[in-house]
């Protein structure tokens, strides 16, 4: 049986709100000092809250494994029409790795 939580649900709640305010402009490590808790566990609280607000019926279809597969075939497919228009020597370093020398009448 775990042990119950030293902290009150409010005070998580409260937590990561406070850390939901600063994004972009505070770290974990910054918010969680101010509360004097680890900021692992503020981490760990946000993305919990985080969970429970995506899986609210936030996103159609289904999560985080549905998004990955979509964007690795999104990503398949950029790598394929990419190699397709791409010709020989039109990579990286344009002419095969050597340099093109024109001459000029």
């Amino acid at each position: 049986m775990a042990r119950p939580s030293k902290y009150s649900p409010e005070f998580r709640a409260d937590a990561v709100a406070l850390w939901q305010a600063s994004v972009g402009r505070r770290t974990f490590k910054s918010v969680a000092s101010d509360l004097n808790i680890n900021h692992e566990t503020l981490r760990t609280w946000v993305r919990e809250a985080e969970g429970t607000a995506s899986s609210g019926g936030g996103l159609q279809g289904g999560g985080a494994e549905d998004e990955l597969a979509r964007l690795r075939a999104e990503n398949a497919r950029l790598v394929r029409r990419v190699a397709g228009a791409c010709r020989p020597g039109c990579g990286p370093g344009g002419a095969g790795g050597r340099a093109v020398s024109r001459s000029r009448r």
